[in-house]
Parts: C-alpha cells; structure tokens; sequence
C-alpha cells in the first residue's frame, strides 16, 4: 500500500476546524527554530500530525538535492525518501504520533546525482499545552561517513582477527578460548591436536562433557578459581592420559577466559636429565675421589671440596674467607706452566691435564696433575679437577731407585765372583810358571784355597739366584700370574728341611728349632713356596744379627692355624718400619749389610706376605728396637691331622 495514503487518511481525519490565534511567545519561538534549521547543514522537516510537511526546504535539504525554495511546488518530502524505507519512515512517525515519544530509525534519502544516502532520522513531538502532539521535527543526519568509518572498522577487525587467527593457527603451543560457561569459542590447530578432537567437535561444547580425560579435577579447580577470582592463573600438570607434562596459562577475559597450554614435556625431561647429572657430579665432588674445585683464571676459589682442601692443608672456613687462591697456592716456578694451560683454556673451553704442584699450608710441595674446562660458555670461570700424584711420584722414585739398586746389586756377586776366579787363575798360572815343581804340600794349600775360593764363588752364585727369581716373582706379581701348585705336604718336614739347607749354607751360625711333639703337620700349600718364606725370615735373622746370637725357629698351633716363627736378637725394628717392611722395595736405613755385602733389594718379605695371601694365612711381625725381631705367618690346617707324639 503506498504509504502517502496513510498519512492523508490522517490528515483528513484530524484537520482542525480553525486555526487558534499566534501568540508574541509562539512567534519568537518559531522565529528561533527557524533561525536554527536555515543555518543547519542537515535535513529538518517541521510535519503536521497528518504526516505533511509545514516548511520549505532547508539550506540542508537544498544542497542535497541541488533544489531551493522557490523550486518546492509539486514536490513532497517522502519523495526523496527511498522506496523500501518508506513505510517504515512512516509507520515509525505515527508510531512517535501515538506513543508521544521520540524515536529513531535510519534510511536512505536520494541526493541530486539520483543516489540515495544513509540517514539517521529522529523525530521529536511538540506538544500542546495539554500535552498533545501538536507537531513533529523530523531531523535527518547524514551518516555515510559514519557508516563507511564503521564499515573499515569492521574490515579492519575482520582483518585483525583473520590475522589473529592465522597466527594463532601458526603457534606451536594449543590456544583456546571458552565463554563463561566453559563452552569451546574458539581452538587452534595445535589445541586441536593435543585435545584429539576437531574444532567442529568442540565449539560450542562445554570442555568437561567433551575433554575431561585432559582437563582432571585439578586444572577444573584451577580454572574456577581463575573465574571467581578475575585473576590469571598459570600452573604446571602432569597429564596421565597423554603421559606429557603441560604449562598452562588461565587469563579471563570478557565473557570467559583464553587458555595457552603448552607441551612441556622435553623440557621436564632435560631438566630431570639436568638434575640427574647434577646430582651425580654432587655425588662425585662429595665422593672425595678426587680433589675439585670452582675458579676462575684470576685466581679466586669459589667452591673445593674436602679432597681438594686436604692437599692444600686449609679448611673450609678459610676457604669461604678467601684465604685461598690457586695464584698463591702454585709455586713459581709452575707458574709459567699455569699461564699456558690458561691460554689454551680461552682459546678451547678446555685445558689438557698438566701436571703441577699445590704449596701446602706447611709449606710442603704437593704434586698433582690438574685439567680445566669451562663452567659456562664464554665464562672466565672454571671447574678444575685436582688428582693426588704423589704416590705415583713415590712410584717413580722407587722405580729410579730400583733400577739404581738392581744395576747395583746384581753387579756385586759379580764382582766378587769374577775377582774369586781371577785369583783361582792367577795360582794357577803361577803353578804353570814355576821352575821347580811345587812340593806336594805346596800343591794342597794351593787346593785347599782354590776349593774355599770355588765355595765363596757358588755362594755369590746363589746369591745372584735369589735376586733374579725375585725380579722374577715380582713380575708375575705384577701381572697376577704367581702361580702356586698346592697339595697336601708336612708343615713340619718343610721347616726341618729349610733349617737344614740353612745350617749347611751357615755352619758357623746357631740355629735353634722348637717345634711341638708331633711327627707330621698336614697344610694344603706348595711345599716349594713356604720354604721360600721360611728360609727368606731365616737369611734376614742371620744377616741382621751378630754371628754370636742364635736364631730360634718354631711352630705353635691355634685355633685350626699353624704358626710359624724367627726369632733373632738383631737391632729390633721401629714403629714405622715395621708397618712399611711389608712394602715394596722397602729397606731399614740402618740396617747392617751381609756378611757377604750383599744388601738385597728390599723384595723378600713383600713376596713372602704375597704368598702367604695366596695360601688364606696371614704376616707380622714383633719387635722392640734394641731387642731383636720375631717374624711370623700363619696357614690354616687340614681339618684332619695325624698327631702323634
């Protein structure tokens, strides 16, 4: 229905009967609102309650559609109007006619180009004296402007958000938004992933009806406590289902919240590893196995542990008062040795182990040998490793000494060896040479003596024996092939049979034997091996003690083990010695040499504890300087002897 009949039916039905008198108020006020619209830039229309219209065109109205007062005839205000948004102009007008109230609505009003502009038209009733609608202002902005800002707005966000969405998408953490009833409003491709469903499957589901196997009770609690409290929350969860650590972010935002979540898992497993290995090196620094401290290239000591400190004699207290700086710990003259290990350690993160010394706090040199490498990267600071050479120094030395000691003692019976035959051909020859033949008692001294000459001779020759089958055991010591062939022999027969090979050797020496009334004493060892020791214990009792004192050797039983002993009345032993004459190379300082010269190489009672170790017995010794020396071993016996007396 053409809207023109709506308003003329109106007008019509509501044309008053004559028109009340204008008072000087009315006309004032007409004067001033017509005042105002000819200098508005906008469209007014003054319409009677008939829905036409009292005034001409505005300046507004004019320049709009390029029309002016004196052009108006013919031409009526819903004219420019677009035709679609005419009925609703004018139900809206009578709608303001009968509700007495203003209203609003936007339209498209044509220009003089013929195309047609947004507006937004307001109209607001005047009233009678008794508050009836007497007239209306219809007053139109135009508000293309406006709706083209309002359009790029919308392009601008639709641009921002497609933006948004793709970096969000391109993220390597899950993104997801949910409103306030934690329905799904948004996820992105790496929250799709985590939480195994599409975002089609989700959106507009509540998280714990479609991903509670991901969410538990305790990032529920978390989220409610982020709502009620309008405070962002961030936590990490360990989540059973997907056997990955997650960090997740709560941060509420209008209508619900936006939720980062991201998969921590690597990161807690290098942080374990991290741990786990920093663990381990605190265990090995406490361990003491070697000394190892936290420095760096200038000389400050920040942390050392015990074994450290024990080779430079300060404590921690001190430490932890900088007392201690490895510049003044380092003697000078390893100094230039320091500065190339430091050199090579900024140019490589690492130095190679060196070998230098530690002043101790006594004022003793301490060798050790030291690696560096660099605590952190491109950091002046250092975790040096600290290693105790000083036994294997002492190695060193006794083997320099050995070499020495060796050369020397093998040359010996050589020596007198080679000089005993040298003398031996000397009479011969003189005997060759003679003019007159010897007498026949000439021709016996000459014997006799080469005969005592020949026997001093094999002694050096057994002498030389000894030494070289202990450089032989000590080899297969060394190399754990000192192999022992045990069976069943007589403890007792063996210790006859040393004693008599000794007595033989030494007739001139007195050696005294206190054995128990038994006439054999079954051990399972070899025979060969435990005369050695005893007739090793039986050489150093008659080379350590006057030829006037005698040697005791004897035999007790306890306990299910034999023991067996030599006694001598020689120089005794200290405390000392007595600890270390076990050792290798080992030699009492003020011991007397042989009757022979020979001093020995320090050997024999080590090779002796070795092979009593092997047969499950035990070495000692017991002694009082100035009171002679008792060395003894021990055998365990067969659980069945013959004992008979």
């Amino acid at each position: 229905m053409d809207p023109h009949h709506h308003y003329t039916a109106a007008r019509n039905a509501t044309q008053p009967t004559q028109t009340p008198p204008t008072t000087c108020d009315q006309r004032t006020a007409e004067a001033r609102f017509m005042a105002l619209v000819e200098d508005s830039a906008d469209i007014c229309w003054l319409l009677h309650t008939d829905g036409t219209c009292t005034n001409e065109f505005t300046p507004g109205e004019a320049r709009l559609h390029g029309t002016y007062r004196y052009q108006r005839e013919g031409h009526d205000w819903l004219d420019s109007i677009h035709p679609q948004d005419r009925t609703a102009v004018v139900e809206t007008l009578f709608q303001v006619i009968d509700t007495k109230q203003p209203d609003t609505l936007t339209c498209h009003i044509q220009n003089q180009n013929g195309l047609y502009r947004p507006f937004q038209l307001r109209y607001v009733p005047i009233y009678t004296q008794s508050q009836e609608v007497a007239e209306i202002i219809a007053y139109g902005i135009d508000i293309t402007e406006q709706q083209q800002q309002r359009q790029e707005q919308e392009e601008e966000q639709r641009a921002s958000a497609k933006k948004m969405a793709t970096i969000l998408d391109s993220m390597r953490d899950a993104f997801f938004t949910v409103d306030s009833q934690w329905r799904y409003t948004y996820i992105n491709t790496q929250a799709q992933q985590l939480l195994g469903k599409s975002s089609t499957e989700l959106l507009g589901k509540s998280l714990t009806q479609t991903t509670l196997d991901l969410f538990d009770a305790f990032f529920l609690r978390k989220l409610r406590e982020a709502q009620n409290k309008q405070q962002a929350s961030h936590f990490e969860v360990f989540a059973q289902t997907r056997k990955k650590w997650l960090e997740v972010q709560i941060h509420p935002v209008v209508d619900g919240f936006s939720i980062l979540i991201q998969d921590i898992t690597e990161r807690k497993n290098i942080e374990r590893a991290l741990r786990e290995s920093e663990l381990k090196f605190r265990r090995f620094v406490e361990s003491n196995i070697i000394g190892i401290l936290i420095a760096d290239i200038y000389g400050n000591i920040y942390e050392a542990n015990d074994a450290y400190l024990n080779l430079t004699g300060y404590t921690l207290a001190e430490l932890k008062a900088r007392k201690l700086r490895w510049t003044t710990l380092t003697p000078a003259n390893f100094l230039p040795r320091q500065a190339e290990a430091i050199v090579e350690f900024l140019s490589t993160g690492v130095s190679q182990p060196y070998e230098t010394a530690i002043q101790h706090k006594n004022g003793s040199l301490m060798p050790i040998m030291m690696g560096m490498a660099q605590l952190k990267t491109s950091s002046t600071q250092v975790v040096a490793v600290v290693l105790d050479i000083s036994d294997r120094k002492e190695v060193e030395h006794q083997k320099d000494v050995f070499i020495g000691m060796t050369s020397h003692e093998l040359r010996t019976p050589l020596t007198i060896i080679k000089g005993t035959l040298q003398m031996i051909q000397r009479r011969m020859k003189r005997l060759e040479n003679a003019e007159e033949t010897p007498s026949l008692e000439a021709l016996r001294s000459i014997n006799e003596k080469n005969a005592e000459d020949i026997s001093h001779a094999l002694r050096q020759i057994d002498v030389q024996v000894r030494l070289v089958n202990d450089l032989l055991d000590i080899s297969r010591i060394a190399v754990n092939k000192l192999e022992l062939t045990c069976e069943r022999c007589d403890l007792i027969n063996i210790i006859r049979e040393t004693v008599e090979d000794q007595c033989s050797t030494a007739p001139q020496r007195s050696l005294l034997l206190e054995l128990p009334p038994l006439e054999h004493l079954f051990v399972q060892a070899d025979a060969n091996r435990i005369g050695q020791v005893i007739n090793n214990y039986v050489t150093n009792a008659l080379k350590y003690s006057v030829p006037e004192s005698p040697i005791k050797i004897g035999l007790t039983i306890n306990d299910g083990y034999a023991r067996v002993w030599v006694k001598d009345e020689g120089p005794g032993l200290s405390k000392e010695a007595q600890k270390n004459i076990w050792n290798r190379f080992y030699q009492i300082k003020q011991s007397t040499a042989t009757s022979d010269g020979i001093q020995g190489l320090g050997l024999g009672l080590y090779i002796c504890q070795i092979i009593i170790q092997l047969h499950h017995g035990q070495v000692g010794v017991e002694s009082t300087p100035g009171q002679g020396s008792t060395f003894w071993f021990t055998l365990p016996l067969e659980e069945q002897n013959e004992q008979t007396g």
